[in-house]
């Protein structure tokens, strides 16, 4: 016959394993919930960063576009963006133009670095494009503005922090009528390693964060004394840019150099003002018969125009 006691300890037996078995399970489910718990916040966390680098890049990219083309873009991109361009234009910086009816895309490398307004139909990420006013230009990018004036247009120019460490400015040329006449998204300061690549190609110099060819503006002006020296002025009257025709009529201009037997320049030097626009200074040696040799320090401003390069203005003392 079995002993009531023994059979209440029997009992009592299962329910001190039971009890043991759950508590091994429970210390097994918090030690995985405790290493669940530490993996899971690292995880996140590179998840977060990621994301938050998108997010920047994606900013970025908006932030410096124009249209549906932004700097840092690929040619391939902007190609299935835009379609088959217009035309091209090799520029002396080392870059290429690929034209379109409403937007100018400079392509250096194969990377986007600069975007020109053609027309109103394309806008910033703020929706401010050509024909709007001044005031909502302010409006949307404030007051602190970069001010410069360049021929009879007045520029307003914003500088921001762009992608690898570089600098882009957004330009909005105003003007008489107050009114934007153009929009352009240019990165100033060059890549790590590919806008360096490009400088060293073309003979460019870097000056600052941007890039200027130094090896064409000076070519232009030794150009065109040379012309002068060989007596070719129709040739060295074509090196002067638009607005300085206009003040010097070419016979005016000619006649001025009549007895000229040679002009020569040398002790070059330059000065950057924009990416399209450099400053030379230099020493002028000019021989005339009659009259000598005479000796002048000379100044002149390089526009890179439509053409090319061109004389925008010359001064010699």
């Amino acid at each position: 016959m079995e002993n009531p006691s023994d059979k209440s300890r029997g009992k009592y037996l299962w329910v001190l394993v039971f009890v043991l078995l759950i508590g091994l399970c429970g210390g097994c489910s918090s030690d995985s919930a405790k290493k669940d718990s530490e993996s899971v916040p690292a995880s996140s966390k590179t998840q977060e960063t990621t994301e938050k680098s998108k997010v920047e890049k994606i900013k970025a990219k908006a932030e410096f576009g124009l249209g549906k083309v932004s700097l840092n873009d690929s040619l391939d991109r902007v190609h299935e963006v835009l379609g088959k361009e217009k035309k091209t234009e090799s520029r002396a910086d080392g870059s290429t133009a690929y034209v379109y009816d409403d937007v100018n895309v400079i392509v250096t490398n194969g990377i986007v670095t600069t975007l020109e307004s053609n027309t109103d139909r394309v806008a910033t990420i703020k929706g401010v494009s050509q024909g709007d006013s001044l005031e909502s230009v302010l409006a949307a990018y404030g007051e602190d503005a970069i001010k410069s004036t360049y021929e009879n247009l007045q520029l307003y120019e914003y500088d921001k922090p762009g992608f690898n460490g570089t600098t882009c400015r957004i330009r909005f040329a105003i003007n008489g009528n107050q009114s934007v006449e153009y929009v352009s998204i240019r990165q100033l300061s060059p890549d790590s390693g590919t806008e360096a690549e490009v400088g060293e190609e073309a003979g460019a110099e870097y000056v600052g964060d941007t890039v200027y060819h130094k090896n064409a503006t000076i070519e232009l002006l030794l150009r065109f004394h040379l012309y002068i020296t060989q007596h070719r002025l129709h040739e060295a009257y074509n090196c002067l840019g638009p607005d300085l025709q206009r003040q010097m009529p070419y016979g005016e201009w000619a006649s001025g150099f009549e007895n000229t037997v040679s002009s020569t320049v040398s002790n070059v030097s330059l000065t950057p003002e924009d990416i399209d626009r450099v400053v030379l200074t230099y020493d002028l040696t000019a021989t005339d018969n009659p009259g000598g040799t005479h000796y002048f320090k000379g100044t002149a401003t390089i526009v890179l125009a439509k053409g090319g390069w061109k004389i925008y203005d010359i001064e010699n003392r």
